[in-house]
């Protein structure tokens, strides 16, 4: 999640509520500091802590250990940390290194660890180890973990063909840059880099990377050369920066660099992600109280408690950001002003679902702020108890506004292919063209008549405009033949329904299409192909293709006939209506064809 932070600072606000003085004492036994680091990491789901003694026997495992490791607590306390998620080629070194932290009483640099979970899983994690220091010497280890297993998936996902590149460039959640080798110059960028960096594409690719970093320029450069070069000549490389974006924003992260060829030329591809909130959970945990309360309230995202009524206790500054209003305006009141009236009922659901169920939940939900204007908040809210009985909730809430904004342009990018899968079929046939066109015009019209709804009507779009996309796998001589077919010819050219949905259904999303495309040669009565589906098997959808594909085929010229009046057409529809096209469908359309035919008299 990306309120981890966010998400221990309010874990904090329960213990500020003890006062002063009982933070006092728990930063100074090791009892209370313990139940005091459990408290705080009870709820944060990404961030695996776990503290072992110096011969690396576990005494704290949080909630993201169980997630992430699968072991349970129970499992868990009391084994050594090595044997229990280290490979044995590992543990040597892991030894070696807890000796360390426990006879210098200093944590060393962050580390990169393969680990294995309870299901046998490899995952790559990047540790940050620190000594609990008492009367001078280290008798206890707290680790926190980032899981970067993901990070080097997409680095090395990157060397597929441009196509697939271009996808994955720009779909990753992390920054990601081509570098020049030699000189180290910034040759492309992703969407993420823009968003995190605040520099145009233009922009960032008249950059050096000492440009986008912070510290002493001439340091930063030769040091970023280095860095560079020995991941082209080497090997890759993963370690830890302090980025600076365009308006003055520092923030450390989690750099990986890779050799890559792109557009067949070689060059140095980095990973970037911003890891300011592990860094922000790391330090949290050492702080003092004042600090956590800093925190909390500079938090960009809502952060609240409510009572079992859902009448709301506490909230931070974020109200006034992100609704514009005061916290004196929100205190007391019921959470539902926050919502508009159509949200009332499902934010109830999320809010008894949390206390029936005594468990987290996470939920979009549609909001509007103190002027009426509308976002969208992923919320992510969890029981309060007290005595063993839930007495309210405590919630994050971030404003993903601008984030479905980036899902929509995703969604662009598969119509773009979608695009370029139907100009495909011209390759194959001129009249196939031609006829995918007028049948998508016809089928949305028809489609609108008879009342689909949103999603149905843009299915049958892409759908009527990609029916015939499997003729691409057909010889051309069979689809220009003038003469009859032949029973082997004819085999071939009932398979196009089948190869057609299944490039389809390769891309996201597209199930339903396919499905349409798969079954656009059914007949009402069972006898058509390739399934033999009956009228109530059959996808409304793919019943107006049917339709509109033979009316289209039976006015257009083809190689082996002429083409029928339309009236003809009309005709033959009718005759076939009930047993090779559904009834409804053929009266729809036949009103549609009538209506236009008046329009342009």
């Amino acid at each position: 999640m990306t309120f981890i932070g966010l998400v221990i600072a309010l874990c904090f606000v329960v213990f500020m509520s003890l006062g002063v003085i009982i933070g006092y004492f728990f930063s100074f036994r090791r009892k209370n500091l313990i139940s005091r680091i459990e408290s705080i990491t009870e709820n944060v789901p990404n961030i695996p802590i776990q503290g072992f003694d110096c011969q690396g026997k576990i005494f704290l495992w949080n909630r993201a250990s169980v997630l992430i490791y699968g072991h349970t607590r129970q499992q868990a306390i009391g084994k050594n940390i090595a044997e229990l998620v280290l490979p044995e080629s590992q543990r040597q070194l892991f030894k070696k290194t807890l000796q360390k932290i426990c006879k210098d009483c200093k944590p060393p640099e962050p580390q990169q660890w393969t680990v294995i979970t309870n299901t046998g899983e490899k995952r790559t994690m990047y540790s940050t180890m620190f000594p609990y220091i008492k009367n001078g010497k280290c008798v206890e280890v707290f680790c926190f973990d980032v899981d970067i297993s993901d990070i080097k998936n997409h680095a090395e996902a990157l060397d597929v063909d441009r196509e697939s590149y271009k996808a994955i460039f720009n779909g990753v959640n992390e920054a990601i840059f081509v570098h020049e080798p030699d000189t180290g110059k910034i040759l492309d960028v992703n969407e993420k880099m823009c968003e995190i960096f605040d520099y145009t594409k233009e922009e960032a690719c008249n950059l050096y990377f000492k440009d986008i970093s912070y510290g002493e320029k001439d340091k930063i450069r030769e040091k970023a050369k280095a860095l560079i070069a020995k991941a082209f000549y080497e090997g890759p490389q993963l370690f830890d920066w302090l980025g600076l974006s365009k308006t003055g924003r520092i923030f450390p992260a989690l750099v990986s660099l890779k050799k890559a060829v792109v557009d067949g030329r070689k060059c140095v591809l980095a990973s970037v992600r911003d890891i300011s909130k592990q860094r922000v959970a790391e330090e949290r945990a050492y702080q003092t109280e004042k600090r956590y309360q800093d925190l909390l309230d500079n938090s960009i995202d809502l952060i609240f408690t409510t009572n079992a009524e859902g009448i709301i206790n506490s909230v931070n500054s974020a109200a006034k950001r992100i609704f514009g209003f005061e916290e004196e305006e929100v205190l007391g009141k019921h959470f539902s002003i926050f919502l508009p009236e159509e949200e009332h009922a499902r934010a109830q659901e999320i809010f008894e679902y949390v206390f029936k169920n005594a468990q987290m939940r996470n939920d979009e939900i549609k909001c509007f702020t103190k002027d009426k204007q509308k976002l969208i908040l992923k919320i992510h809210i969890w029981p309060e108890c007290r005595d063993e009985k839930i007495v309210g909730v405590h919630g994050v809430a971030a404003d993903i506004t601008s984030q479905k904004v980036v899902l929509e342009r995703m969604r662009e990018m598969v119509i773009q292919i979608v695009s370029m899968l139907s100009q495909t079929v011209s390759v194959a046939d001129r009249y196939t063209e031609e006829h995918c066109e007028r049948l998508q015009e016809l089928s949305i019209k028809i489609g609108a008549k008879l009342q689909l709804d949103k999603k149905q009507l843009e299915n049958l779009k892409f759908a009527a405009l990609l029916h015939d996309v499997g003729k691409v796998g057909i010889p051309i001589n069979i689809l220009i033949k003038k003469g009859e077919l032949t029973p082997e010819e004819w085999k071939k050219i009932k398979e196009h329904p089948k190869k057609g949905a299944d490039i389809v259904r390769q891309l996201s999303g597209f199930e339903e299409v396919a499905q349409i495309i798969e079954q656009h040669q059914e007949r009402v009565d069972g006898t058509g192909y390739p399934d033999g589906l009956s009228k109530d098997e059959i996808k409304r959808e793919a019943a107006i293709i049917s339709v509109v594909d033979a009316f289209d085929a039976m006015t257009s010229d083809r190689p082996y006939r002429k083409a029928l009046s339309l009236n003809e057409a009309i005709e033959e529809l009718k005759r076939n209506a009930g047993t090779q096209f559904d009834v409804d469908v053929v009266n729809a359309f036949i009103e549609i064809i009538q209506a236009d035919l008046k329009d342009n008299i």
